[in-house]
This record gives C-alpha cells, sequence and structure tokens, in this order.
C-alpha cells in the first residue's frame, strides 16, 4: 500500500489531509518510519502523475524479507525497488539469505545411459531477485549458477560436455501454467576442446560457451520438467564431412578439398 505523502520538511509539499483513514494509514507509516530513523511524513492530496495513469517508484531499504518457492529458507533483502503503473508491478531486490542447491530433471535417459539429464540450480548466499507482476501472469527472476547434465551431445569419447556457468532463473506462473526458464554461461570463454560425431559429420568444438533449459512444470513447487528443451551454443573450430562410400560429391572448404569422390579401389 503506497500513502501519498511528502517530506514535512517540504514546504512546497505542504497540503492538508484529504480523509481519516489517510491520516490513520499516515501514523501507522510514521510509526515504522521512526523505528528505522526516517523522517515523519505530512499528507498530500496526490502524489505527481501516480494520482492518474502515470507511474511511481519507490526506493526501500532494509527490513524485508523473500520467500518463494525457486530459493529454500528465507532471505534478508538490504534494499529494493518497486515500479508501479497501470499496467504492471516491478520489484527488484538484492540480500542474503540460505545458500541452496536444487536440481531439475529434464528429460529420461537414452540407453545405454542411466542417468537423467538434469540442470543444478545453486542459489549463493547473496542474491538478486525480481518480480514483474501483471494482470493473470508473474514472472520471478533470481541470480545465481547453473551446471548442465545433458545426456546429448556427447563428445566421441562418450563424455559429456561441461556446461556450467553464472546465469538466471525465472519462473513465469500463470492460472493454469508454469514455466521454468534457466540460462547460464561460463565467465570467460571456454577453451578446452572436444570432438563431436554426427551423422554426417565430426565437428571439433569448445565447450558451450553459453545455455538455455525451458519447460514447463506441474506447479511451481515440482522440479521435473514435464517437457524440456535445451540450446547450447558452440564455438566450432573445424568439421570433416563424413557422407556413404557410394556419394559422388566433392565437398569443399576454402580452396582444399576435405572429402574426394570415393571408390571402391580407394577404400
Amino acid at each position: 500500500m503506497v500513502v501519498p505523502a511528502a517530506n514535512a520538511g517540504d514546504p512546497r509539499e505542504a497540503l492538508s489531509a484529504s480523509s481519516s483513514l489517510q491520516r490513520t494509514l499516515l501514523q501507522q507509516v510514521n510509526a515504522l518510519r521512526a523505528r528505522h530513523g526516517l523522517p515523519r511524513l505530512r499528507p498530500a492530496t496526490g502524489l505527481g502523475e501516480a494520482a492518474g495513469a502515470g507511474s511511481l517508484v519507490l526506493e526501500l531499504g532494509a527490513g524485508a524479507s523473500l520467500v518463494c518457492t525457486a530459493r529454500n529458507g528465507k532471505g534478508a533483502i538490504g534494499g529494493w525497488l518497486v515500479g508501479i503503473d497501470p499496467t504492471q508491478l516491478v520489484v527488484i531486490a538484492g540480500g542474503t539469505g540460505p545458500a541452496s542447491l536444487t536440481g531439475y530433471g529434464l528429460w529420461p535417459a537414452t540407453p545405454p545411459a542411466t542417468v537423467r539429464s538434469a540442470v543444478g540450480w545453486f542459489n549463493p548466499a547473496g542474491f538478486i531477485a525480481s518480480l514483474r507482476a501483471t494482470p493473470g501472469q508473474e514472472v520471478v527472476g533470481l541470480s545465481g549458477f547453473a551446471n548442465g547434465f545433458l545426456d546429448r551431445p556427447l563428445a566421441v569419447d562418450g563424455g559429456a560436455l561441461p556446461m556450467a556457468g553464472n546465469g538466471s532463473l525465472f519462473l513465469t506462473v500463470t492460472a493454469t501454467t508454469t514455466t521454468l526458464a534457466i540460462l547460464a554461461a561460463p565467465a570467460t570463454p571456454p577453451t578446452q576442446s572436444f570432438s563431436l560425431a554426427l551423422e554426417n559429420a565430426l565437428i571439433g568444438v569448445h565447450a558451450p560457451r553459453f545455455f538455455l533449459v525451458t519447460g514447463p512444470l506441474a506447479n511451481p513447487s515440482t522440479t521435473q520438467l514435464t517437457s524440456a528443451t535445451a540450446t547450447i551454443l558452440l564455438d566450432a573450430r573445424w568439421l570433416v564431412p563424413t557422407l556413404p562410400a557410394t556419394a559422388p560429391d566433392v565437398i569443399h572448404s576454402g580452396r582444399a578439398a576435405l572429402l574426394r569422390e570415393r571408390t571402391p579401389e580407394a577404400d
């Protein structure tokens, strides 16, 4: 609740109270401000454009707490910004709280693999959180660290590609759906090299420099996605096409042919 008011020491905003309800609310607000050493407020009949179809931004200090399903325990907010306009409410807050690790399941393991693909999301003690609420939808965002464990693509030796980095988690909630999105990237572009064997090519790549996982959840408290999509950004270093022995094509890279016409005699 926002009570239109002005600093008592500002003569430009010396306006009388408009109702007994406003006076009562203002007394409660001033009692709270006094406990935090803040100046008293004086009633005002309006608050600039916020009295009409405008917007309002409030900067608030410590004293509040953060509780959400994507972060275990209660976090103490050190400072926050609140933006209000006729179409949305936006809150950005920073603070500290209990660190925690949550694993989000993506899809069942593909034989011969036995481990389910998942993303581990780590909430550090220090956090930045956001909320954007519009009619029928809320989006909660958290800062943290993500580690991906995917069964595809795999390196030619069968090993999984390392995917980890600082990132953001977003939960989008409506009356009927909950959608999770986790995106992360390493602090510096990775230089570790891998070879990927695809159906028609062998590709040399660096470890992923970015990954994004999205998908629906049954509800905000669950950790198993009902379906998932993973997007991975890799820096390709080289490529060797691998075509069937009967293919007469000649593949060129620059001036040199990487793959020439193959014949039974050449094999």
